[in-house]
């Protein structure tokens, strides 16, 4: 005799399975993962944006409408002076109851120096200024004369002879000038003015020639000077060019053409003054510096408009 429950379990177990499969199937799909995981697009980080571009600054102009904008300049140079003119100091006294004639000539020599100038703008191209120029030189005079022969009336001893002598020269040229230009960085100058020339220079004492005059008293040599080294003032001109080639804003180098003339005179006690005569044409060159104009001040923003009085409230 088969009993009834024992035929209905698996009839149950059917029923079970059948039913859990149907509540999965309506329950949402979940997404597999695979082994590896999965990559996330790559976000483009946007380029940065770059400002405005700076605008280039424009040329150092140092002219608008041919005038020069320059406030002033500076110059410094190493020169070199061509042979200042020569000049002659004669000297005469009496001996063995005859006159004595001596005449020194003081050469011109060509020498080195140094040249400093400056100048301010006053009007547009128009500068005023002034620039000291300092040279020294050595030189040889040339000594020639006449002394009364000791054993012969009327018939004088000839000298010949020479002795070293000194000239240094301090002068300050006063001028004016006119700025022109010739390309964007090349400016031409050219100048002129008064001169103020202090000169040292070695002269000759009275009587202060010393001789040599062997017998028959023919020919004698000059054997020692009395000299000093005086110094006084000269007054002349100046004129000349200046050149510049501008490495950058404010600096340069350039050349200077000048030609210089002063003259002054020596006394000497008991003999006639000596005139000396100073400067001669000076070719150097060297260093520039222009001071330029002072910057614009920056725009201000527009004025604020005037506040309102305020009305009192009506109580």
């Amino acid at each position: 005799m088969i009993r009834k429950p024992l035929l209905l379990l698996p009839v149950l177990t059917c029923l079970a399975a059948v039913s859990a499969f149907a509540f999965t199937a309506t329950e949402d799909p979940v997404p597999q993962q695979s082994g590896a995981a999965t990559r996330k697009p790559a976000t483009q980080k946007p380029a940065p944006t770059k400002g405005p571009a700076k605008a280039a600054s424009p040329p150092v102009s140092h002219f608008k409408n041919g005038a020069w904008l320059d406030r002033g300049y500076l110059s410094v140079n190493g020169i070199f002076q061509t042979a200042t003119p020569s000049f002659t100091q004669t000297q005469s006294w009496t001996y063995f109851a005859e006159t004595a004639t001596v005449s020194i000539e003081y050469p011109g020599a060509s020498a080195p120096g140094l040249d400093v100038a400056g100048g301010w703008r006053v009007w547009r191209n128009l500068a005023i200024g002034a620039g000291l120029a300092v040279v020294s030189r050595p030189s040889t005079t040339v000594v020639s004369g006449s002394m009364p022969n000791p054993l012969y009336v009327n018939k004088p001893t000839t000298l010949s002879g020479g002795f070293e002598a000194k000239h240094s020269e301090t002068a300050i040229h006063v001028q004016a000038s006119w700025t022109m230009p010739l390309k964007p960085k090349m400016v031409l100058m050219v100048f002129g003015g008064p001169s103020f020339v202090s000169v040292t220079q070695t002269i000759v004492q009275a009587e202060g020639i010393g001789t040599s005059i062997p017998y028959p008293y023919d020919n004698g040599t000059i054997t020692s000077a009395n000299t000093t080294n005086q110094s006084g003032m000269a007054f002349g001109f100046s004129a000349g060019a200046d050149f510049t080639y501008l490495l950058s804003k404010t600096i340069g180098v350039g050349g200077i053409v000048r030609y210089a003339r002063a003259s002054g005179d020596f006394p000497v006690t008991g003999q006639p003054s000596v005139p000396v005569a100073a400067g001669g044409l000076q070719v150097g060159g060297g260093l520039r510096v222009l001071f330029p104009p002072p910057k614009p001040a920056k725009p201000t923003g527009p004025a604020k408009p005037p506040e309102k009085p305020k009305t009192p409230a009506k109580k």
